[in-house]
């Protein structure tokens, strides 16, 4: 969302005049379900309702999932909603990695640099993440790290996820 993009950024440059480092930011993305529904918004003469990826292009098939884009603040305590798509069950990996890409590039273009992107370690999250890191190597040959406008950034998975999956794999195999 542009708009909320644009006060972001005139916010933490606010911030910054009392404190340096407001700009730096964690880049949070999840998909939730949701009830399927159509609604016509009469101003834009179109139907609501559908897979819609914005730029990327927009189906015919009805959307059940909702893929949310976060920032927060790493040195200050800010987020945000930045983003938010509509997918039909889970988005394709290489959709994924173009909608991260140009979040990313659009919290750059108001001043906010993310510094990690966290998400969960769903198959399509994790191939996503892959293809970002061999596309944009960091130049260290790590697999958790990848390099846009110059910027390092590190790939975290989320931790109550990554402590649910020991959990689960305990009860699995005693």
């Amino acid at each position: 969302n542009v708009h909320i993009i644009r006060h972001l950024g005139q916010q933490v440059s606010r911030l910054n005049k009392k404190k340096s480092g407001n700009e730096f930011c964690a880049l949070y993305f999840d998909e939730v379900s949701l009830r399927f529904g159509f609604v016509y918004r009469e101003n834009e003469d179109r139907v609501v309702g559908f897979e819609d990826y914005e730029e990327l292009g927009r189906t015919s098939r009805p959307a059940d999932h909702a893929l949310v884009f976060m920032a927060r603040g790493l040195l200050s305590q800010w987020k945000q909603p930045v983003a938010y798509y509509f997918p039909q069950s889970t988005t394709p990996a290489d959709i994924l990695e173009e909608l991260i890409i140009t979040v990313i590039n659009s919290l750059f273009s108001v001043g906010i640099f993310v510094k990690a992107v966290v998400c969960d370690q769903g198959t399509t999250n994790r191939s996503a993440v892959r293809n970002l890191v061999r596309r944009f190597p960091s130049g260290d040959n790590s697999t958790f790290m990848f390099r846009i406008n110059n910027e390092e950034i590190v790939t975290v998975f989320d931790v109550p996820h990554l402590l649910k999956i020991v959990r689960n794999n305990f009860m699995k195999y005693n």
